[in-house]
Formats: structure tokens, C-alpha cells, sequence
């Protein structure tokens, strides 16, 4: 049997990634005040659209044991050749007046 709340929310989640996420968003909230979809299939938007902008290996979660294991590292750039001084001498053979 057909279920509108499925189609819709098959539809949301294929805009996620290649519309806007305030389009989808929109989209969805539009069949949620139609009484389509329910707060529980926002939350699931919701929760699809964070993790496409938030990848769980991208996230940094920290605890206290971890602080004390970070480490910084500093490079430093390797230092440029100095430019070789131009004599401002002027030559012996140039003469002078």
C-alpha cells in the first residue's frame, strides 16, 4: 500500500546533499504542517543533514584524559638563502674624473 509519509520522506532524503540544506528543510516542514510527516521524521532530517556536514570521522571530541596527550608540533619554514650583495662599489676600470 502507498504511504505518502514514505514518499515524502524518500524524497527529503534524497534532496539532502544536492539541494540546499534550507531547502530541504523547508520542503520537509512544509508536509509537517500538513500533518504528513511528524516530529520524529524532523528530528531524522535532522539528524541526516549533520551528518552530512559533520562526517563522524571529521569530529573532534575531546575528553580530560585526552588533553593532556595532545601534542603541538611547530614547524618552522627553512630559512631562504640571503641574496648575494651587489658591489655598490664603483669599478677601478670605470675610472674616475
Amino acid at each position: 500500500m502507498f504511504s505518502l509519509n514514505d514518499f515524502v520522506m524518500k524524497t527529503v532524503k534524497g534532496m539532502i546533499g544536492n539541494y540546499p540544506d534550507f531547502q530541504a528543510m523547508e520542503y520537509a516542514l512544509n508536509w509537517y504542517t500538513k500533518g504528513v510527516l511528524t516530529e520524529s521524521n524532523l528530528a531524522e532530517i535532522e539528524a541526516l543533514i549533520e551528518e552530512k556536514n559533520y562526517p563522524k570521522e571529521l569530529k573532534i571530541e575531546e575528553s580530560a584524559d585526552d588533553i593532556g596527550e595532545l601534542e603541538l608540533k611547530v614547524i618552522k619554514p627553512e630559512p631562504k638563502p640571503e641574496p648575494e650583495a651587489e658591489n655598490t662599489e664603483p669599478d677601478e676600470a670605470e675610472g674616475v674624473n
